[in-house]
């Protein structure tokens, strides 16, 4: 092979792996690594690089006890990166937008939050699915009044995740207030004026249940469903209820601070509640850390409607084969579909139950992800 060859060989090589997005996922998962240093854990290197190879994320390493488990049973951060690029497509970018999400709900009006309109550098727009049905409005001209009649709104940038970017309003008998801060009138325009690409919804107020957990966060019951293109089968292989705390108010995500409880598909019972490992080390709980109140053993009430009203929403989106729901069950016991995640956290499941130790869920992700071992059950 002379000079020439070798060249145009290493270059084809080089754009096969570019192709296949390895060099961008290995891109990806260290600057996710690195996002994690801001909560060192003591975990020498030597232990953490086997683990990095294999895509998992340093608080994994707490997390899913992997000193003591099988890293095999679970999906790591890397692997379920690449499992939602390959099962769920392009399909994903439409649905992480919350408009679009708004859209994909419109035939269940009843399950999904009132929304008012976008609002956009100073102004709010009415857009197809929402509530304004007028040209664009000032702020000053739409917000004040429309927070008086409403009591709170929820501000959520399109493309925002992790309960980033989701501003709630409010207003009562004392005033106005973003995220429980006071402001005047004046400051609540001039602080919102800039923001762009922001849907303005309805807040939903949470069940006695939810409320009792934690008053100070929605506390929404994240559920995640995977459908099997070759069987047409719907699996609900796990579900988690999200509760806010001290930490994370006035949202309940995983990430901020907020804690997670077990929750038993087939009953609605919830188990013991963990928080993501940030001074470095895992905690459990049993009972809230804020409030006392208790976790263990709380039964989800109609469980069953939330069970069936997402099953039946994801069979109606069977293009976007595995999503994570984030329910929130109403005052009025109606379940309010949030957020719909195509590349929902696993760490917020796996934390009670590793997902590859189902062997449905082994089955669908082997088709996506060869590195991953599926053996069906003999015959009897």
């Amino acid at each position: 092979m002379n000079a020439h060859e070798a060249v145009k060989s290493l270059y084809l090589r080089a754009g096969r792996v570019v192709l296949d997005n390895k060099l961008l996922d290995a891109k990806w998962f260290v600057e996710q690594e690195i996002n994690t240093w801001t909560d060192w854990m003591d975990v020498p290197v030597r232990r953490r690089l086997p683990l990095w190879r294999q895509g998992f994320l340093s608080p994994n390493i707490q997390l899913y006890d992997l000193e003591n488990t099988d890293p095999e049973k679970y999906l790591s951060h890397l692997q379920a990166f690449r499992l939602y690029a390959r099962a769920n497509g392009d399909h994903r970018y439409l649905v992480d937008d919350k408009l679009s999400q708004h859209w994909m709900l419109a035939d269940y009006p009843d399950s999904r939050p009132t929304a008012h309109g976008l609002l956009d550098r100073g102004y709010v727009h009415g857009v197809a699915g929402t509530e304004l049905d007028a040209d664009a409005v000032a702020i000053e001209d739409w917000l004040p009044e429309t927070l008086e009649a409403e009591s709170r709104l929820v501000l959520k940038q399109l493309r925002g995740e992790g309960g980033n970017q989701v501003i709630v309003c409010s207003h009562d008998t004392d005033g106005y207030r973003i995220d429980g801060e006071p402001v005047d009138e004046a400051e609540l325009c001039e602080q919102l004026e800039p923001l762009s690409s922001y849907l303005v919804s309805a807040y939903v107020d949470q069940h006695d249940y939810a409320a009792e957990l934690y008053p100070d966060s929605p506390n929404t019951i994240r559920i995640l469903t995977v459908w099997d293109d070759e069987t047409d089968d719907l699996y609900v292989p796990a579900a988690c209820q999200r509760i806010g705390t001290d930490s994370s108010r006035p949202v309940d995500n995983f990430g901020a601070g907020g804690i997670a409880a077990n929750l038993d598909v087939e009953t609605g019972v919830l188990g013991q509640a963990v928080q993501y490992p940030f001074g470095g080390s895992v905690s459990r709980f049993e009972n809230h850390p804020n409030t006392g109140e208790r976790i263990v053993g709380v039964s989800i009430p109609h469980w069953d409607r939330i069970r069936t009203t997402v099953e039946e929403i994801a069979r109606d989106n069977t293009n976007i084969p595995i999503i994570g729901w984030d329910v929130l069950l109403s005052e009025s016991g109606e379940p309010t579909i949030i957020e719909a995640n195509t590349g929902t956290h696993l760490d917020v499941l796996q934390a009670h139950r590793p997902l590859l130790a189902d062997p449905d869920v082994t089955r669908v992700v082997s088709r996506y992800l060869p590195e991953v071992q599926y053996q069906a059950a003999p015959a009897p």
